[in-house]
């Protein structure tokens, strides 16, 4: 019985849109991308699985410049969602991801700021891990939206003596971990204590 490729689909999609806009001291740039991909295969010598995968990106910056002064703010986005022939579709994805930084000049006689910094990352929806599955084929919840959540804020100092390079002392620097959904929080996930919601650490 000869074999043969009766379909092979691959379908990609993309919309990409790129913005910049500046104001007086500031700069304002956004990318919003969407990606579709679809794969289909019937009767294929070389093996594989039919495939369905849908992404959105959005990345945003903000950037404030004037005389001695700086701050730099980004934002980004990410949710995507992946379909294997028969299993229903799974994240691929997921990313809430924001980082701030401003500086200010310490002496004009030397490239040395002041230095304060954030960095903010969780996600959108429920993770689960598929490798388990119960009685009833669900599989246990690994994490959630604001669970978990890292929060770093982090003062010090800043050495930039050209454009592109820089480096960064802080000694005084936190870290906070936020774990809001219940079920996880009552199982101590992520470090925080059973039943808290949030744990800080200072570092």
């Amino acid at each position: 019985m000869s074999k043969h490729l009766l379909l092979a689909l691959l379908l990609f999609a993309s919309a990409h849109l790129v913005a910049q806009d500046t104001a007086k001291n500031w700069t304002f740039k956004n990318n919003i991308g969407a990606n579709f991909t679809q794969i289909g295969l019937k009767n294929w010598a070389g093996g594989g699985q039919n495939a369905v995968s849908v992404i959105g990106l959005f990345s945003g910056s903000a950037a404030y410049n004037k005389d001695d002064v700086a701050w730099e703010s980004t934002l980004e986005l990410g949710f995507g969602v992946t379909k294997l022939d028969t299993t229903p579709f799974r994240k691929s994805d997921d990313r809430i991801i924001l980082l701030s930084k401003f500086t200010k000049g310490i002496t004009t006689k030397a490239p040395l700021n002041y230095s304060a910094a954030l960095d903010f990352r969780t996600q959108f929806a429920i993770g689960r891990d598929f490798r388990t599955v119960d009685s009833l084929g669900n599989s246990p919840k690994i994490s959630n939206f604001f669970s978990p959540a890292y929060l770093i804020l982090a003062l010090g100092i800043e050495y930039k003596p050209v454009d592109y390079f820089t480096i960064t002392l802080a000694p005084a620097t936190g870290r906070i971990i936020f774990v809001l959904d219940e079920e996880l929080s009552n199982a101590g996930a992520f470090g925080v204590d059973v039943g808290k919601n949030m744990n800080a650490e200072l570092g």
